[in-house]
């Protein structure tokens, strides 16, 4: 599977980013692919959309208004980061600032800290000054490390709410079983 980052940009500015898959053999035509995919999308007047970047396993975004980086989150063992430096609305570069992740599927930034949610645990990353290169594995602060480390339905997904406390969703196990502990809860 070939994940692309998109963006939706509307006349004035504002950005939303979505991630879609598209497999092996439909990544030898992409452009035609994708162009044709994208004139069926019904969007309002003032908007349009193109390829923003390719993320390798892209599942979740954090957009750093701060920094202009948006992170990408996966259900394999990476976090990447994305940079528009130009502001063109096309990427120039796609960088992996973590790797060894167990599952890093829940990103957010909040207040100079990009936060990710791996299978087992949560962790944060001081990223106001943000730069490509940088040793990430080694500035990791370990938030919470009690998550259950169960495979399935272990992807997590986490938010901030308005009343600043980060949201967690923990999954049950199972389809049919008797959820221990937070597994099956929403947490904060």
């Amino acid at each position: 599977m070939k994940p692309i980052v998109r963006r939706l940009q509307a006349t004035a500015g504002s950005v939303m980013a979505v991630a879609i898959t598209l497999s092996a053999t439909q990544a030898l035509a992409l452009d035609e692919i994708f162009e044709r995919h994208l004139k069926q999308i019904k969007l309002p007047p003032g908007f349009h959309i193109e390829v923003f970047a390719e993320v390798p396993g892209a599942r979740s975004l954090a957009y750093a208004p701060e920094t202009g980086t948006v992170f990408v989150g996966s259900t394999r063992e990476a976090v990447h980061a994305v940079i528009d430096t130009d502001k063109n609305g096309k990427a120039e570069a796609v960088t992996q600032i973590l790797s060894r992740q167990k599952v890093p599927n829940g990103i957010a930034w909040h207040r100079d800290y990009l936060y990710v949610a791996e299978q087992h645990r949560i962790t944060r990353y001081h990223a106001r000054n943000f730069t490509p290169g940088q040793p990430w594995d080694a500035k990791a602060e370990v938030i919470y490390d009690q998550l259950p480390d169960k495979f399935h339905h272990g992807w997590r997904y986490i938010g901030f709410g308005p009343n600043d406390k980060l949201y967690v969703a923990v999954g049950s196990p199972c389809n049919i079983c008797d959820p221990q502990g937070i597994e099956g809860t929403s947490s904060a």
